[in-house]
């Protein structure tokens, strides 16, 4: 038990030390209460569409957005990013729908600090054609996370023709190694067993994190009603 209390204290006293971000892009049906529950919160950057009417929005984009077009709001929120947070060396990137264990999210905040060049993720095949390389990787976009340089290297040099798909993820990973290759990042994969997408479980807990139904339908499906 004091073993397991020392290294939070260390993880938390790191979460002090290093400047990072989490990039949480919302909707008009996004939890705003639920987003202050997580642990991660105090590093929380909401991003909001132009005409998202979410309770609080750390970063405005200047156009609205839908599923085909979500390359052009990651190009837009990172453009952003950068410009609004000039002091930041970590950005990640959460989808609302997820939960990432929090001494994980501090322990990935730490490697990709001291690499300072390192793209973090869930790896998985990027466009060769787009990318020039088959071995390129991108890293699903429910989690994923890039030092400044990278960061800065894909806002500054992203262009609205390299957009050849509607996949946010693809398109991210596959431009940051057609752009930014020559900064020589180094990809680390995720531990998926401390990441929840969509569910949450573990022991007696189950929880939708993607819940689409009204609150009654909620309730009966929790055994509530």
């Amino acid at each position: 038990m004091a073993r397991a209390q020392s290294l939070f204290l260390i993880l938390s006293l790191i979460s002090q030390c290093f400047a990072w971000t989490a990039l949480i892009p919302v909707s008009n049906s996004s939890s705003y209460i639920f987003l202050k529950q997580m642990k991660v919160f105090p590093n929380v950057m909401t991003v909001c569409d132009r005409d998202t009417t979410f309770p609080h929005c750390d970063i405005s984009l200047n156009r609205n957005y839908e599923y085909r077009t979500l390359p052009e709001k990651t190009m837009d929120m990172f453009k952003k990013a950068i410009d609004v947070l000039p002091d930041e060396n970590v950005f990640l990137k959460y989808d609302d729908d997820v939960i990432v264990d929090y001494q994980y999210v501090l322990s990935v905040v730490k490697d990709i600090e001291s690499n300072g060049r390192l793209y973090f993720g869930d790896p998985m095949a990027c466009m060769g054609a787009a990318t020039g390389h088959n071995d390129a990787r991108c890293m699903n976009g429910k989690f994923y996370g890039v030092s400044r340089p990278i960061a800065e290297c894909f806002a500054n040099l992203v262009e609205d023709s390299d957009i050849v798909t509607s996949l946010e993820d693809v398109f991210f990973g596959s431009t940051v190694w057609a752009k930014c290759k020559y900064l020589g990042f180094q990809y680390e994969a995720s531990k998926e067993s401390l990441i929840w997408h969509k569910v949450y479980q573990n022991r007696n807990k189950c929880a939708s994190l993607a819940f689409k139904g009204d609150h009654e339908t909620c309730m009966v499906a929790s055994g509530i009603y």
